[in-house]
């Protein structure tokens, strides 16, 4: 049941309560506009919604929230008809909830939900819903819709329809992000207050290490920012406070401009030198692998995706502005006037007129401005910063580009003097070493280019090649004048080689499989050329050369090949 207060001993009581260390539960303080009795807010509807685990108040505008003000750390009271949440270790941290305003005011519902979610998610962290009791039952909950990623409606068989709170599975995490419409997910739910949740799901920052092991690469949603620090969490209820060393090398960066609130981002977990679990970012390379985050729901997807940040940003709420709190007006007190000693005269006091009330429309017009320019600054604000990023960005563009055309330029540079260097040693390597000098070590001109072509297959295939195309010198002879024009006249050592490769090629078999080399009959008289059941043709050694060289051969019909001879094209008649 909801209490009001209008004194400045009822205030006092308040605050008390509010700043008790040993306080157990979350408390709701909704105020009425300055000088009305009515809040904006239905607190019969939010005391209905969370008095299992919150206390509400209602505080009267005016005298009672500027003693509240007073009583107050700063910037943590409640005024000008909002309401504000504040969690059970308020007097420890002194971080209360959003202040909430019903803005636009055709749109209670949506700033009620906001308050709620507020007071939910502190009920949350107090331990006073989803803790399993003898009161809970497992069942399946099949997902009917999702509203605002925040709250969903399933379907159980058991209690038929329920509410699903984000702030009591997944705090701060969109539904959307756990399951999809159309799935059915196990939980438990409170027979009493019908509470929907997954069980014991929450896991330390020991338990988060134990699993993915110290040093690992994961992904942490970014929840909080200020200038030297951020709050990160690896898992819904697992955060960890980052400092500014651990994040950047940079000491001149500012986090909350460095990071921003709900973005991902891959986070490293380790064991810092006095045995605490951390996470730090600022060692992880670009191409680090990542471990994938652990799912909200068992045998789920990962509840965190580097994809994810922009869904975030979209979900998150510019809060409303304050209005600025509304003076008395100041009342001249009664005095009798001196004569002018000069003049002697009576001065009149001017009349400055009764002040004029607002009425409820003008302060409604008022909060609507206050609004809009708090929307165009924080516009002004971020446009800023997307030119500052835009200039950052055209400066790393124009800094590539000009890396990549001085790249390019030492890549011409490079690429021309590999071209030099090749032509040299083609040029030097006929004088330099040629295989017509391994004649003078054999005893015949058929031993000396069988070993010229058992050296050309070596420096052509690999040893795997050299199995699977073996070099078999029963599989190749030579007619009676293969080595008549086999000279340093006829063919220099550049063509020597061609013709050792070609030779590899076709008795190897390889050709017949690559086709690197094309052959073509001979012909003798216009007919193609026989030798009883032997086959003569014709395979090129080099193309495109003016009186290109040929190797001539037969293909035995009992099988392998005699090479008859290498000389020009036209030496027998053309195809």
């Amino acid at each position: 049941m909801t209490k009001t207060i209008g004194s400045n001993e009822g205030v006092k009581e308040l605050v008390d309560e509010i700043l008790n260390s040993r306080r157990t539960r979350p408390v709701c303080v909704i105020s009425t506009p300055n000088g009305e009795l009515e809040p904006a807010f239905d607190p019969l509807f939010v005391d209905q919604e969370v008095s299992k685990f919150c206390d509400v108040f209602v505080i009267i505008g005016g005298t009672a929230t500027r003693e509240m003000q007073e009583l107050m750390p700063p910037d943590t009271h409640v005024y000008g008809g909002a309401a504000r949440a504040y969690p059970i270790d308020f007097a420890i941290s002194k971080k209360p909830g959003t202040l909430r305003y019903v803005y636009p005011r055709n749109q209670l519902q949506r700033s009620t939900d906001k308050l709620t979610s507020d007071i939910w998610g502190f009920a949350m962290q107090a331990g006073l819903i989803g803790i399993p009791t003898s009161n809970t039952v497992d069942c399946d909950v099949l997902i009917k819709q999702i509203f605002e990623d925040s709250v969903a409606i399933g379907d159980s068989p058991i209690f038929g329809l329920i509410s699903i709170r984000q702030e009591v599975i997944c705090p701060g995490v969109p539904l959307s992000w756990v399951f999809e419409v159309g799935e059915t997910i196990r939980g438990q739910i409170d027979r009493d207050t019908r509470i929907f949740n997954l069980g014991s799901q929450a896991l330390t920052k020991d338990e988060v290490a134990k699993h993915f092991g110290f040093d690992t690469v994961t992904l942490g949603l970014v929840r909080e920012t200020d200038r030297k620090t951020a709050i990160i969490s690896v898992f819904p209820n697992v955060d960890f406070e980052v400092s500014k060393e651990e994040i950047t090398g940079n000491p001149l960066d500012v986090i909350n401009q460095y990071l921003r609130v709900g973005e991902v981002w891959p986070v490293r977990i380790y064991r810092d030198p006095q045995g605490r679990t951390r996470i730090k970012m600022n060692d992880i390379d670009d191409d680090e692998p990542i471990a994938g985050p652990l799912p909200i729901l068992a045998g789920g997807k990962p509840w965190l995706d580097q994809a994810r940040y922009a869904e975030l940003h979209t979900e998150v709420e510019v809060e409303e502005p304050s209005p600025s709190i509304e003076a008395e007006p100041m009342v001249l007190e009664d005095f009798t006037p001196e004569p002018n000693t000069q003049t002697g005269t009576i001065a009149t006091p001017l009349n400055m007129g009764e002040p004029i009330p607002k009425t409820k429309q003008d302060r409604l017009h008022e909060q609507a401005i206050a609004h809009y320019r708090a929307q165009i600054i924080k516009a002004n604000r971020e446009i800023g910063r997307l030119n500052d990023e835009n200039k950052m960005l055209a400066g790393l563009l124009r800094e590539t580009n000009e890396k990549l055309a001085a790249s390019q330029n030492d890549a011409k540079d490079y690429r021309k003097k590999v071209a030099e260097f090749r032509k040299s040693k083609s040029e030097t390597a006929p004088a330099e070493s040629s295989y017509y000098e391994l004649r003078n070590y054999f005893d015949s001109l058929e031993d000396w280019f069988r070993e010229v072509v058992r050296r050309t297959w070596i420096e052509l295939f690999n040893s795997s090649e050299r199995s699977q195309y073996p070099l078999q010198d029963e599989n190749w002879s030579f007619g009676e004048n293969f080595f008549d024009s086999l000279n340093p006249r006829e063919f220099d050592a550049s063509e020597l080689s061609k013709l050792a490769r070609t030779v590899v090629f076709l008795v190897t078999g390889r050709n017949n499989v690559e086709h690197s080399y094309t052959f073509h009959p001979l012909r003798e008289s216009g007919r193609p050329l026989m030798r009883g059941g032997d086959k003569g043709l014709r395979m090129h050694i080099e193309n495109g050369q003016p009186q290109a060289k040929r190797l001539h051969y037969f293909k035995l019909a009992e099988g392998g090949y005699e090479l008859s001879k290498a000389g020009l094209h036209d030496d027998f008649d053309q195809e």
